[in-house]
């Protein structure tokens, strides 16, 4: 891919929700242009296995525990990203989903549904990008460039029923 517009090489990317299905798939098409990519996922052992899985094709790829709603964790993963790459030029905003506490079940109304649970989800979707934006966004603009993708529900765009 050398010489192309997809050429990545030299870049290095951050994949919040890395380890899911989309992040996965991301992150393939990510290492296949070149870029150094970092996948940021909450649980270790299945961190681990997408790594293993896509060290496969490309040695260029890292794993960093953290949650999207831990500042400090968030932090952490930024510093060592940076220490282990060199800098960050791509965050991809990828976790997120619902929580099936949340989502109305057949037989139920949307009255019985409990707020805590509603809270969770707006948490994970509006928090979980904001917070790795802001921290990740951070040394872009100490670096003076960077690109911020934001990967959205298909229930932000539309209703989908009995899920907010």
């Amino acid at each position: 891919m050398k010489n192309s517009i997809f050429d990545l090489t030299g870049k290095t990317a951050i994949i919040t929700g890395g380890t899911g299905v989309l992040g996965k798939a991301m992150a393939k098409g990510l290492l296949q242009h070149g870029a150094s990519v970092a996948i940021l996922g909450r649980n270790p052992e299945k961190t681990q296995d997408t790594v293993e899985e896509l060290s496969g094709s490309a040695r260029n790829v890292e794993g960093f525990i953290a949650d999207v709603l831990d500042e400090v964790a968030l932090v952490e993963a930024r510093d060592a990203i940076v220490e282990k790459f060199g800098k960050i030029d791509i965050l991809i905003n990828a976790a997120g989903g619902h929580v099936p506490e949340a989502v109305q079940q057949p037989g139920q109304t949307v009255f019985d549904l409990q707020l805590k649970n509603i809270r969770k989800t707006i948490d994970l979707n509006m928090f979980g990008t904001l917070y790795p934006t802001l921290i990740f966004g951070k040394a872009m603009v100490m670096a003076g460039k960077g690109s911020i993708i934001n990967i959205s529900s298909m229930a932000a765009e539309r209703a989908v029923s009995r899920v907010i």
